[in-house]
Order: C-alpha cells, then sequence, then structure tokens
C-alpha cells in the first residue's frame, strides 16, 4: 500500500471506528447508490484493507464519510487545499441537502447547509472556469504560433502545399471544438449535477454559454438580433440543401473540409432529422388517406418502405456505437442499460415492426380479416410515429419543460384510474345486475356493462326510455327491440346513479384536480432541472452522431463498408491511420469523443490546486485587510483617547483660571458657594 492509501484508510478508521466495514458497505455505500442512482460495486475491505473501485478514490471516500458524520470542518479543509475534484463535490452537495431535510434538523442548521452547497458549488465552478480560461488561452498561443509558422514558412514551399496549409489553418477540428463542453459531458460534471438536482450549479450564466456553444456552434451569438437571425437563416439554407450535397460528402468522405464543419453541429443535425421525420410523416398519412393500395405496394408506400429500412439500420448502428466506444467513466453494461431503459428506443423498434409486418400482411393477405389486421399495424406505426415526433421537442427549453410536466403527471393519473376503475367496475356490476340480470355472456353485453359506467364520469347518463321494450327473450335478442329492467333495478337504479355520480363525478375528480395542482407547482419548479438533464443525453447523442441523417444511414454505412473493404485489400487498414480515424469518424461515429480523458484529468487536477493557490492569496489577503484594519482602529482609538485627554486638560485649566477670577472679584461666601458648585 502506498502512503497516500494508508493515509485515506487511516482517515476512515478514525472517523468510522471499528466498525468501518460495515458503515462504509452498507451506510455510506447504499446512500451514495441511492443518490447518484449508480451501479457501482462498493469498496473491498479485506483483512482490514480498503480496494476502491471505478472512480471512487480513497480520498474521496473521507471526503463522503466526513459530510455523512457531519464534520463539515475537515470536509471544507480537504475542498479547499485542492483534493478533491469536481464530480466528488457536486455528489457531497446532495448529501447536504438529505442532511438538511432530515427532522431532527433546525432552522440554523438548514441554512448551514445552504451555504456550504452553495461555496461547494461556486468551488466546482471556479475549477470549470480555470479550465476555460487555460484552454483558451492555449488556442490563442496556437493560432499565433500557426500564423507565425504559417508566414515565415510561405517563401519556402510551393502553391499547393501552401494552400492545404492555410485550409489547416481556418478548418482545423481539434482546435476549434469546444473541448471544455465535451469534458462536462465526458466526466460527468453535468450527470452528476441533475442527479443531485444541483441548481446553483445548473444556473450558472458561463455554463449555460457552454452548452449553447456545443448545441449552436461558436458562431452562434446572442448579442445582436440580426445576427441570430442570420445565422437560423444560413443553417436552414444548409438544411434544405442537405438533400443534395451530403451524397457527395458521402463518397468524398466529408470534404469539402469547410462545409462538413458547418454541418457538423449538433443543432443542424438535429433539425435535418427532424426535416427528414416530418417528410416521412406526411409520405406514411398520405399512403394511409390517399394510396392504399390491398395485395400490392403502392408509390407512396416505396417511400415509407425506405425510411423505415433506414431507420432499422440506424437502430442496429446506435447498437454497434455502443459495442465500439471506449468511455472509462461507463462501461459497456452501463450504455446497453441506458438503451433499453429508454422508451423511445422502444418506440422505434415498435414502429419498425408495426410497420413491416402490416406492409407484409398487407401484401400477402388473400382473406379479409388479415387485410384488417395489416391495416391495424400500419395505422399503429402511424399512431407511434406521432408520439416519437415529440422526442424533438425535448431540446426546446418551452416545449421541453412542459413535457416534463406531462411525463412526471402520467405516473399519477395512472395511480388515480386505477383508484377509480375499481369504483367504476363496482357501479357497472351492481347497475346492470340490478336491471338485466341473466343476460348471454358475449363481447357486446360486456361493451354495454363497461360503457354504462365510463360515459358516466363525463356526465352522460342513458335516457331512461322502456317505451319499446320486451321481456321476450326471443324478441330482445333477435330484434331491435330493447330488454325492459326489472321493477327492482328500475326503482334502485336512479339512486345508485346518484350515489356514483356523487362519489366519482364530485369527489374523485375534483380531488384528481386538486392533486394536479399541487403536483403541477412541485413539478414545475424543479422541471428546467429535468429538461437539462434530457437535453444533455440529445446533446452527447448528437455530437457523436455523423452529419448524415437517418434518411442516408443505408447509403452511410455501404459506402463505410466499401472504403473498408478497400483498405482491407489494400493494406492501409493498419498504415494509414489518419485515414481510418476520418473514415470512421465521418461515416460512423465521432470516436475522438470519449478521447479526452488523461489530459483533462490533468487539467482538472492543475485548476484544483490553481483555484486553491488563488483562495490562499485572498485568505492572506483577508488576513492582511483585517490586521490592518486591526491596526487602523486600534491607532484611532489612540488617537481619541489623546484628544479627550488634551480636552480634560483644557477643561480643567479653564476651570481653574475661572476659580482664580471668582476668588479676586467675589466675597468669601460668595468664593465657596461657587467651589461647592464644581
Amino acid at each position: 500500500m502506498t502512503m497516500e492509501e494508508i493515509f485515506d484508510q487511516t482517515s476512515l478508521h478514525y472517523i468510522f471506528g471499528r466498525n468501518m466495514e460495515e458503515d462504509i458497505s452498507k451506510k455510506l455505500w447504499k446512500d451514495l447508490r441511492r443518490e447518484m442512482k449508480s451501479t457501482s460495486f462498493p469498496p473491498e475491505i479485506k483483512d482490514g484493507k480498503l480496494k476502491l473501485r471505478n472512480e471512487y478514490s480513497g480520498v474521496n471516500l473521507v471526503f463522503y464519510a466526513l459530510l455523512r458524520t457531519k464534520k463539515f470542518v475537515g470536509a471544507r479543509q480537504l475542498v479547499e487545499k485542492g483534493c478533491i475534484g469536481i464530480r466528488p463535490i457536486l455528489i457531497g452537495t446532495r448529501t447536504l441537502d438529505d442532511l438538511k431535510k432530515e427532522w431532527r434538523a433546525t432552522v440554523d442548521f438548514q441554512k448551514e447547509m445552504e451555504s456550504l452547497a452553495g461555496t461547494l458549488s461556486q468551488h466546482a465552478l471556479s475549477i470549470i472556469n480555470y479550465i476555460q480560461e487555460k484552454d483558451e488561452r492555449n488556442r490563442h498561443i496556437a493560432l499565433e504560433w500557426r500564423i507565425k509558422n504559417l508566414a515565415t514558412n510561405t517563401i519556402q514551399i510551393s502553391f499547393q502545399e501552401w494552400r492545404s496549409k492555410l485550409k489547416q489553418f481556418f478548418f482545423n477540428e481539434d482546435e476549434k471544438s469546444n473541448k471544455v463542453g465535451r469534458l462536462l459531458l465526458n466526466h460527468g460534471y453535468l450527470e452528476a449535477a441533475y442527479k443531485t438536482e444541483n441548481e446553483c450549479f445548473l444556473e450558472n450564466a458561463k455554463l449555460k454559454t457552454m452548452l449553447k456553444e456545443m448545441w449552436y456552434g461558436e458562431g452562434y451569438k446572442e448579442k445582436k438580433c440580426c445576427d441570430k437571425i442570420s445565422y437560423i437563416f444560413l443553417r436552414l439554407f444548409l438544411c434544405i440543401i442537405h438533400i443534395f450535397v451530403m451524397p457527395v460528402m458521402v463518397f468524398s468522405l466529408g470534404l469539402p473540409s469547410w462545409l462538413y464543419q458547418k454541418y457538423h453541429v449538433p443543432i443542424l443535425k438535429l433539425w435535418i432529422n427532424m426535416a427528414g421525420l416530418v417528410s416521412f410523416l406526411a409520405a406514411f398519412a398520405y399512403m394511409l388517406l390517399f394510396d392504399y393500395t390491398e395485395n400490392g405496394i403502392s408509390q407512396s408506400e416505396y417511400a415509407v418502405l425506405y425510411w423505415i429500412t433506414n431507420k432499422y439500420l440506424d437502430e442496429l448502428h446506435q447498437i454497434f456505437v455502443i459495442r465500439c466506444r471506449k468511455s472509462k467513466r461507463k462501461t459497456r453494461r452501463d450504455r446497453y442499460c441506458e438503451y433499453i431503459k429508454n422508451i423511445w428506443n422502444w418506440l422505434d423498434w415498435f414502429i419498425i415492426i408495426f410497420c413491416f409486418v402490416g406492409s407484409a400482411a398487407k401484401y400477402f393477405a388473400e382473406s379479409e380479416s388479415v387485410q384488417g389486421f395489416a391495416k391495424i399495424m400500419l395505422i399503429l406505426s402511424f399512431i407511434l410515429l406521432n408520439m416519437r415526433i415529440l422526442n424533438m421537442f425535448w431540446t426546446y427549453e418551452f416545449l421541453g419543460t412542459r413535457l416534463v410536466i406531462i411525463q412526471k403527471m402520467a405516473g399519477i393519473t395512472v395511480a388515480f384510474m386505477a383508484i377509480m376503475l375499481v369504483i367504476m367496475m363496482c357501479y357497472n356490476v351492481v347497475d346492470y345486475a340490478l336491471l338485466y340480470p341473466n343476460t348471454e355472456f358475449t363481447w357486446t353485453e360486456i361493451q354495454n356493462i363497461v360503457k354504462n359506467g365510463y360515459w358516466a364520469l363525463y356526465g352522460n347518463f342513458p335516457e331512461d326510455d322502456y317505451s319499446n321494450c320486451t321481456n321476450n327473450a326471443t324478441g330482445y335478442e333477435q330484434e331491435p327491440n330493447p330488454r325492459c329492467p326489472t321493477s327492482l333495478g328500475e326503482a334502485l337504479s336512479p339512486y345508485l346513479r346518484a350515489i356514483y355520480g356523487f362519489v366519482a363525478i364530485v369527489m374523485l375528480l375534483n380531488l384528481l384536480i386538486a392533486i394536479y395542482t399541487k403536483a403541477y407547482e412541485r413539478v414545475d419548479s424543479k422541471s428546467r432541472i429535468y429538461w437539462s438533464h434530457q437535453q444533455s443525453e440529445f446533446l452527447e447523442e448528437y455530437t457523436i452522431r455523423t452529419i448524415f441523417p437517418v434518411h442516408m444511414k443505408g447509403l452511410c454505412l455501404l459506402v463505410l463498408a466499401i472504403y473498408s473493404l478497400v483498405f482491407l485489400i489494400v493494406g492501409k487498414i493498419k498504415k494509414a491511420g489518419h485515414e481510418n480515424q476520418r473514415l470512421m469518424r465521418v461515416l460512423f461515429f465521432d470516436e475522438t469523443f470519449d478521447d479526452l480523458r488523461t489530459e483533462s484529468t490533468e487539467e482538472e487536477i492543475d485548476g484544483m490546486l490553481e483555484v486553491q493557490r488563488d483562495t490562499n492569496t485572498l485568505e492572506s489577503e483577508a488576513e492582511d485587510i483585517s490586521v490592518k484594519q486591526k491596526r487602523v482602529s486600534e491607532q484611532e482609538n489612540t488617537d481619541v483617547k489623546t484628544s479627550i485627554k488634551d480636552l480634560n486638560e483644557k477643561i480643567q485649566f479653564l476651570l481653574t483660571e475661572l476659580n482664580t477670577i471668582k476668588s479676586l472679584s467675589a466675597p468669601r461666601g460668595i468664593y465657596t458657594s461657587v467651589k461647592e458648585d464644581h
């Protein structure tokens, strides 16, 4: 064991005492997994030795233990000395929030927790600001060096070499990327902030600017309205002409580079995919309404099948990307679990299956029932496709926050409808049993039983018209005449309806409205955090995506297979590493997105140390200021005392002179009285 490990283990022994293994494995780790919704394994403690896994180092565990045991002075010293990184700090703020919500917490203790959480969040933001400023300085230095190098070598190189260097100067991909923004995603800083619901961190203006630069590109400016309008019109123009430009860029591997950089913006990728989805939806609607042919495939259906096939290839592409990504923060198993838990992926697969099954059944069907089944499959696929468009709205704040509220309140509705279903079925069975006993068990009768209580929820009670009814079984089973109710049911049914209407409509529905109101206020206050989490997932997805949309996925993968086969035959797949990397980045996914782990960790450590130096400088300056203020106050007190002493001496001198004058001019009795008065 190293000295650092021995120190961390000794610290944990001091914090927890003899029950270190039980407290860490069961209590502390359980709290961390609950707060972060993590699947990380707990540390192993064997023979008194601590073995950690994943990102939880010994000093981080000491920091969590200090916060959990309310030793805040030690935890704050670890942060101020530059020992704790950004992610552990954000996790620690959640621990403080849990301590604040304890029933034993006083008002003063809650204020102290809020102040400490804000201090920790500001410390994490200071580290991020340092990384951003350092990145900007390095880019300016590199830019100046390249300008100097380009100007120096212009005379010594040919025109072709100079033009290639000039293109590299203006369109270098690595230096034009927002490294700090990508690190926020790669290292899990944003994920930790969303899971801990750290509003102080997420509402920071600089952090929002970084994320907007990632979404809209570095050319996006919000300072002037005209710049914003011109930016939008440029992106819309690129979105319109992509259908003509991108097929050429597929075969040229993203050339020309300047045009590739224009398209390599997440928001533009989203717009192009949304345009393709809306076009496919319009073609699907036209096929169902005006061009639906049985036992065959219409022209509009060819367009539908083309898009569905590309969508199927896109889903397979996403699975292969998970297989090929080499991120250290999340394992392959975690990413597969995220893909499976995502409801939108399930929706995509249902759309693909329903559409393929419906088209195949329609083409090969020979009976009317199979044709009806095919029509139902296609209609279900169309309905799910309309729901899929809502996923695109998550990226916009106004629509995304409303969708978050709807999603959160859907769970309340399902739970409430379970109660309503019990009461409704109770009324349906009792009312129908009183009115029409001994009915035949058919699907039509089940519909009549259920719809009676369901439509009553909307105030639509059936009218009691029994003028043409009959008690003859042959009559009401074979003729359109309704069956007459029993006398007992006719007498009790109105009272039963009144009770059901009062309970279901007056009480339960108004209770549901009150629950909705309270839930809306609670969810609305947190809706922006939930929406920001969804937006960050979109940002990561569309950052690593290629510039080619879903409706060009088949062509993209075909060209990728052809180039890979050619490189393999020629033998360049191992030698030409740059061409291979460009091939993967342009046609498969941006594999450089996860390649910044080592150097970014070093930059984070530098930021922690720099913030520590700034903190020490501020503390020394504060101490100097306090010492100076103390000296000034002491000097002022001395001056005041001196002036008061001088003033007293002058007063005594004046009184003495006054008494002398009085004694010379007044009689003896008067002089004595004056002296006594003084």
